[in-house]
């Protein structure tokens, strides 16, 4: 039996958006790319506070529960949450709360969680849902969120000088100047064990991660009122349809959709 399809988006939601870090929260959410499957390099938490949610995967995996834990690069074909006062919270690779939550998730895709080991922070997430969170309540939700799951705090993370060095030159290079075989040679590697070293150190591929930082610099870049081209333009994509596609591949909606500020309220903090 095919499952039902998903109800069409419903993009009305508060987003906070931090250094490369998203937390949606939404009465109802739904996303649909049963045509073209996303995937995110980032963990992301899936936090139903009223009816359940359901996550489908590109392999025909779907799970419906209250709390979902997506791995990154999880190929993502779907997600209903319909009346499920939503709480979405993505953790990036190379952070101290992914480092945290790796080895719960293991070699799963998904992973369901009890509701009940999140239920002392609903007071704080009811004012998530109001807008009304400041950058260090987010911060410190994100914090509270993976000590719930793995039962101690995100430490910080070691990781190779090389690795380090590469993720400097990410953030410093227009997108299109940011290459594997250009990165690798400043670091004196060859193209193929500079990869190989990356991903094993962060947990994604270098071009995932490359498009992620260019997306995340236009969300940064972007204010109310400017041209998306512009800003796709200012970042180094060739050009706004290569953009989308970088935007839809990291946050599965498409930009301008993202940012109707009829439907969206943006909170931002550093």
């Amino acid at each position: 039996m095919s499952q039902p399809r998903a109800p069409r988006p419903t993009l009305r939601f508060v987003a906070y958006l931090g250094p490369r870090r998203l937390t949606l929260f939404a009465s109802t959410f739904a996303v649909d790319r049963s045509h073209a499957p996303y995937k995110r390099p980032s963990a992301s938490l899936l936090l139903a506070c009223r009816n359940s949610l359901q996550v489908e995967t590109a392999d025909g995996t779907c799970v419906t529960s209250k709390v979902v834990l997506v791995a990154p690069q999880v190929s993502r074909r779907r997600l209903a949450a319909v009346d499920s006062d939503l709480v979405l919270v993505d953790f990036p690779v190379r952070t101290p709360e992914y480092f945290a939550l790796e080895p719960v998730l293991g070699e799963r895709p998904l992973l369901e969680l009890g509701f009940e080991r999140f239920a002392h922070l609903l007071p704080v997430i009811e004012r998530g849902f109001a807008g009304a969170l400041q950058g260090a309540e987010v911060k410190a939700l994100h914090r509270d969120l993976v000590q719930a799951i793995c039962g101690r705090a995100p430490q910080e993370h070691v990781m190779d000088p090389r690795v380090v060095k590469a993720l400097q030159l990410i953030d410093e290079l227009p997108f299109a100047q940011a290459t594997l075989s250009a990165i690798a040679a400043r670091l004196h590697l060859s193209a193929s064990r500079f990869g190989h070293l990356f991903k094993e150190q962060t947990g994604t591929s270098f071009s995932a991660y490359v498009r992620w930082v260019a997306v995340w610099r236009m969300v940064t870049q972007w204010k109310q009122g400017m041209p998306l081209t512009e800003v796709a333009h200012a970042v180094g994509f060739y050009d706004l349809a290569h953009a989308d596609h970088a935007f839809i591949e990291t946050f599965g909606i498409n930009p301008s959709s993202a940012i109707d500020p009829d439907n969206v309220t943006l909170v931002r903090y550093t």
